[in-house]
């Protein structure tokens, strides 16, 4: 097992030993309920679109990364392999976006009726709703690694070996500071983000140098990262309206009261079907504002085919 390898097995398995240390053995029941919910996402959705990515980003900068290519050639590969990865990164900073926004808005109500009683009073919920700031940062990080893997040369997996030393300590270290400050074992996910966001902002850098080295300029329009300010006003709008629906209807009350009956609740549905709508009209809005990005995608199934 190289050095890099042994850090990542550290970063994915630390927790285990930092809970086993800090946390009630009451409590570590509801850790593990509540991370296999959430880690179902990183295994079923993540792990495919990572895999992908590798390959595609393999293929797409083997004329770059071997050097045998002719400037045309090169300068195609660049800048098809930045169109993409900005698309990548504007689709998850969307998708990031919607699941901050309504997720953590009906995260309580469907956990009320989904989450089996016994884990309802363990820290589960709380780690859950922790979850829902983990997932967009551990989308983003996985696109970008998956794009580190694929152009980084020699020189540049070894200098990443030395900072994942650097992000172990940040992570262990954030951990344990939370935990004294009475976070609980959700200072294991706070924690987790601090050290993704740390390797984010550490593969963009490598990103942006990446293509300044091989073609002298920055082919990566970042600003396109960002989605439109209309997507930004509709989510504003829905993190106004759907807490007035709560109130009005009280609907996460009526199902902590009923359970899973309240289900077919009339409250309940009006409150879900608001939520329903407000999604609807900001992937509306995201979708009509989104088209120069989307287009990437339409271009490379045109090319396939």
């Amino acid at each position: 097992m190289t050095s890099q390898s042994l850090v990542k097995h550290f970063l994915t398995e630390g927790d285990k030993f930092i809970l086993s240390w800090f946390s009630p053995l009451e409590d570590q029941g509801g850790y593990a309920v509540a991370v296999n919910y959430g880690s179902l996402i990183a295994r079923i959705v993540f792990q495919p679109i990572e895999e992908t990515l590798r390959l595609y980003f393999s293929k797409t900068l083997l004329d770059v990364t071997s050097g045998q290519a002719n400037t045309e050639r090169k300068s195609s590969a660049l800048s098809e392999a930045s169109r993409t990865l900005v698309a990548l990164l504007h689709l998850q900073v969307a998708g990031s976006l919607f699941l901050l926004c309504f997720g953590s808005q009906y995260l309580t109500l469907v956990l009320e009726i989904f989450l089996p009683a016994q884990y309802l009073k363990t820290s589960a919920p709380k780690i859950l709703s922790a979850w829902i700031w983990y997932i967009p940062v551990l989308a983003v990080n996985g696109g970008l690694e998956a794009f580190l893997a694929s152009a980084a040369e020699k020189k540049d997996v070894n200098r990443q070996s030395g900072w994942m030393l650097v992000f172990s300590i940040i992570y262990i270290g954030s951990a344990i500071g939370l935990y004294r400050e009475n976070y609980g074992d959700v200072s294991l996910v706070y924690a987790n983000i601090v050290n993704l966001s740390a390797r984010i902002v550490y593969v963009v850098v490598f990103a942006a140098s990446f293509f300044r080295r091989h073609s002298g300029t920055d082919y990566v329009k970042w600003r396109q990262v960002l989605p439109s300010p209309s997507l930004f006003i509709a989510l504003l709008v829905s993190l106004v309206v759907i807490p007035a629906s709560e109130t009005k209807w009280h609907a996460t009350q009526i199902v902590q009261t009923q359970g899973r009956r309240a289900v077919f609740n009339w409250a309940v549905l009006i409150h879900v079907g608001i939520g329903t709508a407000l999604a609807l009209v900001c992937l509306w809005t995201w979708w009509n504002s989104s088209q120069s990005v989307l287009a990437t995608f339409r271009a490379r199934k045109t090319k396939v085919t």
